[in-house]
């Protein structure tokens, strides 16, 4: 059984938000939240692992040295400089696999125990908000999953509007991403990002509505619905 399904049979369903660079994934995370569905955020779990002392960061720094940090000088103590740090990833594949290699591990733990805390919390659906949700291999986790796509030329000027990025930096970033052609097969859920912000928001409603549905039955096998009718048939039994 997949980890994915494992999770879903005891009572959480864990989905899956992604979306490639600027096709406006924070917009359906935001609307997603608001309709009162709790979500992981995998880029604060980053920021978290990658912090000075912590595991991630010990680990890029035997990966890269200390030229990726904010002060070389001391680079224990010191924050990665994310934009260096990305800026080299997104040029050079190698690069790109030491930092995969570095910090992919590291999150995965973060991840797996804010879904424990979850399911111990009797969540019957939680979000994984995560770009690289396919590159990661961590969709495997995930079911189902929800893609916000968006044309490669909007999000192109998206990118560089938004981040102050050159057209060749923006299209290392694209390229750095597989297509999300190759990631609608496996989505439940694509929302087209090319018209109104809120159009992308009532799509976002509309697929809250549907994981909300049918809670209550993920909620019967949930910790404390187990432990009710463990209780109660341990009570049965002893007074025979």
């Amino acid at each position: 059984m997949r980890v994915s399904s494992f999770i879903h049979f005891i009572h959480m369903r864990v989905v899956g938000l992604t979306g490639n660079i600027a096709a406006g994934k924070s917009t359906v995370a935001a609307t997603l939240t608001a309709c009162g569905l709790p979500l992981i955020d995998s880029d604060t779990l980053a920021h978290a692992a990658c912090a000075p002392g912590k595991w991630a960061h010990r680990r890029l720094l035997a990966a890269f040295g200390p030229s990726i940090t904010l002060d070389p000088a001391d680079p224990a103590a010191s924050p990665i400089d994310r934009a260096a740090l990305g800026a080299l990833a997104f040029a050079d594949p190698a690069a790109r696999r030491k930092l995969n290699a570095a910090t992919h591990l590291p999150i995965a733990v973060a991840l797996l125990t804010q879904l424990l805390v979850a399911w111990l919390a009797c969540r019957t659906v939680v979000i994984v908000d995560m770009p690289l949700l396919f590159e990661s291999g961590f969709w495997r986790l995930t079911s189902p999953r929800l893609l916000v796509d968006a044309p490669e030329g909007v999000r192109s000027a998206r990118v560089q509007s938004r981040d102050g990025l050159t057209a060749q930096a923006a299209a290392d970033r694209i390229a750095a991403q597989t297509p999300a052609a190759t990631k609608r097969g496996r989505c439940r859920w694509v929302i087209e990002n090319e018209g109104s912000v809120q159009a992308v928001e009532a799509a976002a409603r509309r697929v809250g509505v549907e994981l909300k549905r049918g809670a209550w039955v993920h909620w019967a096998v949930s910790p404390p619905a187990v432990g009710v009718v463990v209780a109660a048939t341990v009570g049965v039994l002893m007074r025979r």
